[in-house]
């Protein structure tokens, strides 16, 4: 895992406004004097999550460290709003939730030139309706993108909508999505197909900047192949903390099984 910033000012930032009792500043501040060079490193924070069990404030600033880590072409990193402008298409991704799973929505992008993958934006959180959902994913400006056109016959300014993938295993939850207004559709599953979706992410190389996008960095850097009971790491990945890996293969699903792009 490449960390090419100092990360005492995220803790700055995830301390304001947040944690105002003693133990949690003390926390915080036994981080800002350590020197992020490499995925060696182990700085691992469990802090308090916020009223609805969504949002990490600042856990798990590294990933563990074991040696079973999935995901070993992350790059963590600022990535600035004019970095994604210049970015040519968003692919947007739904894995639904409710109760004990959250629903996860992952915005990125995708450079083909590099094979490079930049997380933007994301939505996390439980007891979300679909309706609810639907309002969350407006809120954020998933459900259009581009620059707004004029209709030459109504004279109204809009942009083109954002085509949405979901968990095609949600059938009803797709519907719903498109009766509130949203241009969701299935993505792809074939037999394999979550082993051939892992293989792909990881023969890209993929951006994710903690501020933007907590989970997605979370989920991403902390997921670890399956173990014995040795402790001897397995080739199966586990169906957990996963929600917004998920989602970011549904995002990318026509690319993912578009056999001229490879996995």
């Amino acid at each position: 895992m490449k960390f090419s910033a100092d990360y005492r000012a995220l803790a700055l930032d995830a301390l304001r406004g947040r944690w105002k009792t003693a133990v949690l500043a003390g926390l915080i501040a036994s981080l800002l004097g350590a020197n992020i060079v490499s995925s060696s490193d182990r700085v691992i924070s469990n802090m308090s999550q916020n009223a609805n069990g969504d949002t990490p404030g600042f856990a798990g600033l590294l990933s563990t460290g074991s040696g079973g880590e999935v995901f070993t072409t992350l790059e963590v990193r600022e990535i600035a709003d004019e970095e994604l402008a210049m970015q040519c298409y968003r692919y947007v991704g739904v894995d639904f939730g409710f109760a004990s799973d959250p629903a996860a929505v992952v915005a990125l992008f995708y450079d083909r030139s590099t094979e490079t993958i930049y997380f933007a934006d994301e939505i996390y959180k439980r007891g979300l309706s679909n309706e609810a959902l639907a309002a969350e994913i407006r809120a954020h400006g998933l459900d259009h993108v581009g620059e707004p056109r004029k209709n030459p016959i109504t004279g109204a300014e809009t942009a083109p909508e954002q085509v949405i993938y979901c968990d095609c295993a949600e059938p009803k939850s797709v519907h719903d999505l498109r009766e509130y207004g949203l241009q969701a559709r299935p993505c792809i599953k074939r037999p394999g197909c979550v082993n051939y979706r892992i293989k792909w992410l990881q023969k890209r190389t993929l951006v994710v900047d903690p501020r933007r996008t907590p989970n997605v960095y979370r989920e991403f850097s902390q997921y670890e192949y399956d173990a014995d009971k040795d402790g001897n790491f397995l080739p199966s990945v586990p169906d957990r903390d996963n929600h917004t890996i998920d989602a970011a293969a549904y995002a990318l699903t026509i690319l993912i099984f578009n056999p001229r792009e490879g996995a």
